[in-house]
């Protein structure tokens, strides 16, 4: 019983961000969906742990 309530407590958090993900896409032009997404590459290949 213990796993399948720690199992719906995931799926529900789960859920609760792509839903929040979807109204946060929704807001945005798809403009500045693209520049979201090259300025996290651009970070993301200028980023090293030192």
């Amino acid at each position: 019983m213990k796993q399948f309530s720690l199992d719906l407590y995931k799926e529900a958090k789960c859920n609760r961000a792509k839903e929040s993900f979807n109204e946060f896409r929704k807001l945005l032009s798809e403009e500045k969906l693209e520049n979201i997404v090259k300025s996290s590459e651009k970070f993301r290949k200028g980023f090293k742990i030192r």
